[in-house]
């Protein structure tokens, strides 16, 4: 199945090695030894709260994409230089990965545990400023269990307009060596700014039931 396949192209996506996220724990309080993300912890968990520009530089607390993940070679470039409505930190809506008829694609590399995703979008290229004009499927997943579909038929101007900030959030998202994320075309290119994830380490998913 598509789905399930195409995790298999993203483990070979050089995330940046998790050593360099690592935690230094003294007396219950974690400290991340690169002092790029922030870390909060309490008595009993730890939870991890970052920031991701993709495509861009370090940009207030934001990241640089190539402080976590290697994206070079698995999708395009696209630098917008007009205003980007609804939100305090423009530049990192105006530098994002697309895709030219092709997913694109990441593992974001965090412990296994359980965490809420963002993926942060604008429409900043004026022939897809229209309802239908970018379209694409979201997907997540781990490299162990492979993809699921989060959302079908994602369409940004949709949701939010032209040149205007959007984060779409995900909770409950598990991570098992990392946490895959994939936008697949349906109509024009998937693209896609930033991301901000936020969890706990060591945290096991929730479960349901069926009746």
């Amino acid at each position: 199945m598509a789905h399930q396949a195409n995790w298999q192209r993203v483990r070979s996506c050089p995330a940046r090695p998790l050593t360099r996220w690592t935690l230094a724990l003294t007396a219950g309080l974690t400290v991340l030894a690169s002092g790029a993300a922030h870390v909060a912890a309490d008595a009993a968990q730890l939870k991890t709260f970052f920031k991701v520009n993709l495509g861009g530089d370090a940009s207030g607390d934001f990241l640089a994409e190539s402080s976590v993940i290697d994206m070079e070679d698995f999708s395009r470039l696209r630098t917008a230089t007009a205003p980007i409505a609804k939100t305090d930190n423009p530049d990192v809506f105006r530098t994002q990965r697309f895709g030219r008829s092709e997913n694109v694609m990441f593992r974001i590399p965090v412990p296994d545990g359980v965490y809420s995703v963002t993926l942060l979008f604008a429409e900043t290229w004026e022939g897809a400023c229209r309802v239908g004009g970018r379209v694409f499927d979201v997907l997540l997943g781990t490299p162990q269990t492979g993809l699921k579909l989060a959302v079908q038929n994602f369409d940004i101007f949709r949701e939010a307009g032209g040149f205007t900030a959007f984060g779409k959030r995900f909770d409950a998202v598990p991570s098992a060596d990392g946490i895959l994320v994939v936008l697949q075309p349906v109509v024009q290119n998937p693209q896609i700014a930033g991301f901000i994830v936020e969890g706990f380490p060591g945290i096991s998913p929730p479960t349901t039931r069926t009746i």
